[in-house]
């Protein structure tokens, strides 16, 4: 019921890297976990190196990523 927010899910990302050790990473979504992906990239930045979407989801929630030039 509860707990399975994208900012819940984002910051368990985090502490798994954290906990093995990753300093940053290459972020790959499939299906519904592109507002994930998404949130990833928009705040943690600095863990980001590049997200991949494959098939993901994105609700537009995170619009405030940068976009390419």
């Amino acid at each position: 019921d509860h707990g399975y927010d994208v900012a819940t899910r984002a910051l368990d990302d985090i502490k798994v890297m954290d906990a093995l050790g990753i300093k940053k990473a290459v972020i790959v979504g499939h299906s519904i976990s592109g507002d994930e992906v998404s949130a990833l990239g928009a705040d943690f930045p600095d863990r980001v190196e590049q997200l991949v979407y494959l098939d993901a989801l994105d609700f537009g929630e995170h619009s405030r990523l940068a976009q390419p030039p």
